[in-house]
């Protein structure tokens, strides 16, 4: 990944990547064999966290119950998600205390793919992730991992 990346930039034209489509799937197939096993009940309400133009949201929708909340600072990004399915809705924002109030207790399961590593407060996200889970909720987090062997954060 980089660092250092326009994602309103990137926006146009992410869909059709398919590096991006395959971990889309690769993240969706997680999801079903890591998170949804560790939940008791069937998730009601699915956050993607830093869902950039919603390629898994519109995955997610096949999992949740009532809704899958799909927030990424990129506008451009949102825009590509917004719209797309009536289980979605699209914030484009960051995740702050202003938004974990508002949605307190009732996320079954936040998905973060490909979205920590780009977030400068990762202990804070966390903080605010715990607060907007439901009892038993679960928190995924997908990221890349580096290869400590180069320099290149592509791995």
């Amino acid at each position: 990944f980089q660092r250092e990346m326009d994602w309103d930039e990137a926006a146009q034209g992410w869909n059709e990547n398919a590096s991006v489509i395959a971990y889309a799937g690769m993240a969706m197939d997680l999801v079903r064999t890591m998170a949804l096993p560790a939940m008791a009940t069937r998730p009601r309400v699915i956050l993607d966290l830093g869902c950039g133009t919603g390629l898994l949201a519109r995955q997610l929708v096949d999992v949740a119950d009532d809704q899958v909340i799909a927030v990424d600072p990129s506008g451009p990004m949102v825009d590509q998600v917004r719209g797309s399915h009536p289980k979605i809705r699209a914030v484009e924002g960051v995740v702050d205390d202003a938004f974990a109030a508002s949605v307190r207790g009732s996320v079954d399961l936040v998905v973060a793919s490909s979205a920590c590593a780009f977030m400068s407060d990762y202990v804070d996200v966390v903080r605010r992730v715990a607060a907007m889970l439901s009892d038993g909720g679960v928190f995924l987090q997908l990221d890349w991992l580096a290869d400590a062997s180069t320099d290149d954060d592509h791995a």
